[in-house]
């Protein structure tokens, strides 16, 4: 038999005359009674220590010039685990109407929607002077000395906090916070030698986090030392201002059949572009590396379940795709069905991007090379239709974060797109192989894949220090709880 339902007087539910909350999760007795004790036991209501700030821009998208591009934070780009997200280069013409919170220095952000995902950040010296969503709630500490950013940071992400600030979201479909909700939060009292210990941990991570986006800035260093010779840029002019192609019917036929009649595929421009690469060197059909090109199946809404349980799988989405390695809190589970099939299931080393986009423009819009899958996944990993996935031959003599880093180039990225069938642009497995790409020296092949590797020991080093960090005051709150 399950708890008791708690009955709430209606006395208990009046403000100033006016009925204030009436979910029941928010009168849960036993997530007060935590409260309570947090507060018997030292501890402060966030309001006392920090300020919501609210900052806003211009809307971007007013006097935007063409080729004009802003830094912008979404929600769904912060990792849940621990808490990174880097800024994404967004046109200004295409900026999000809620574009529009400028994220200042030291201020920590969680967001208002679904708050049990814990998606919070804290906006590091790369993220100054970012637009964020205002989806955002940004928090500053009043006294530095008495709560760093880094602290906080870690204090909203623990489970404590986490759960008072699930308690009181709004609505059940789409659960929200406003900013009010989060002043009466309690954040426990912790030693001073805990604080210390956290906040070391975190600015270690940070450090990290610095090292990885040099990494990142070296990776992109190198792409553009092996693919700019290549006139990427001339390519994209070429599509952009190049004038209309005229085929003749013969040039249609593939075969005994009409091949492809949509004009956009027929541009000239790709011809010059490929045309270019068989002049500088070595070139291959992506079809010829390949033993696998596959798009995903989707598992229905229905069909995910909350968290992770025996025999489950694990689906990766488009979500999970960043350009810069897999966000692995972003995979959801699903019935064991969906990686039971070979077609479908997700292997180290598998290179993927997503297949469908509402606008050419988007997509391949991140494309990633599957690597460090978590032990708990392995086996049983498996991908949405939205996305395709390319798995290289042994004998392939290119590692697969060369394929990656060629296909995030518009020499590659072009030809995906090129490759779009249908109103709805889709790209399919059979037409993927035909692209071209030029065959890299071994020692490039072997830079990209060191300097890869190196970006992505960055992430986990950031990844392992926070979450120790959020442990050990999830530790030390069980503990004085328990003996409370």
């Amino acid at each position: 038999m399950g708890d008791v339902s708690p009955t709430v007087k209606y006395s208990e539910i009046i403000e100033e005359g006016n009925v204030t909350r009436l979910d029941a999760e928010y009168h849960d007795p036993r997530r007060i009674a935590r409260e309570t004790s947090l507060k018997d036991l030292g501890g402060a209501d966030l309001a006392t220590k920090v300020s919501v700030t609210d900052d806003r821009v211009p809307d971007p998208r007013k006097g935007a010039k063409d080729g004009d591009t802003f830094s912008y934070v979404e929600i769904s780009g912060v990792d849940m685990r621990d808490g990174f997200v880097t800024a994404e280069t967004v046109a200004t013409g295409d900026a999000p109407s809620r574009a529009r919170l400028r994220l200042g220095r030291g201020v920590v952000a969680l967001s208002s929607v679904r708050p049990a995902r814990s998606q919070v950040f804290v906006t590091s010296d790369d993220l100054f002077g970012a637009v964020g969503t205002t989806g955002l709630i940004t928090l500053k500490p009043r006294d530095t000395k008495e709560l760093s950013p880094e602290l906080l940071f870690a204090l909203l992400k623990s489970a404590c906090v986490v759960d008072q600030l699930d308690r009181r979201s709004r609505a059940s479909m789409y659960p929200t916070l406003a900013p009010d909700d989060v002043s009466n939060i309690v954040l426990p009292l912790l030693p001073d030698s805990l604080i210390e210990e956290v906040e070391t941990g975190i600015r270690d991570a940070l450090a990290e986090r610095q090292s990885f986006l040099t990494r990142i800035d070296a990776r992109r260093r190198l792409e553009g030392a092996m693919f700019d010779p290549l006139r990427p840029d001339k390519l994209l002019s070429d599509l952009r201002f190049g004038g209309p192609t005229t085929r003749t019917r013969a040039e249609l036929i593939d075969g005994e059949a009409v091949g492809r009649i949509d004009a956009e595929f027929h541009s000239k421009a790709y011809d010059a572009a490929i045309a270019r690469m068989k002049t500088a060197g070595q070139v291959r059909s992506l079809g010829d590396w390949l033993t696998a090109a596959d798009t995903g199946c989707s598992p229905s809404e229905e069909e995910y379940r909350d968290g992770d349980s025996p025999g489950s799988s694990a689906v990766l989405k488009v979500g999970a795709l960043s350009g810069m390695g897999i966000q692995w809190s972003a995979v959801e589970y699903a019935p064991a069905k969906y990686s039971e099939k070979d077609g479908t299931r997700i292997e180290e080393g598998d290179v993927v991007f997503n297949s469908t986009a509402h606008q050419p423009k988007y997509m391949a819009h991140k494309v990633d090379v599957v690597r460090s899958v978590p032990p708990a996944l392995d086996g049983r990993l498996t991908f949405v239709g939205e996305m395709l996935r390319l798995r290289l031959a042994p004998s392939a003599d290119v590692p697969p974060e060369y394929l990656a880093a060629f296909l995030r180039n518009p020499l590659g990225k072009e030809q995906i797109r090129r490759c779009i069938r249908g109103i709805s642009s889709h790209v399919y497995p059979d037409d993927i192989g035909e692209i071209i790409v030029p065959v890299p020296s071994k020692t490039d092949a072997r830079e990209v894949a060191d300097v890869i590797q190196l970006v992505e020991k960055a992430r986990w080093r950031y990844s392992t220090r926070v979450l120790a960090a959020i442990d050990a005051i999830d530790t030390h709150v069980a503990g004085v709880l328990h003996t409370g």
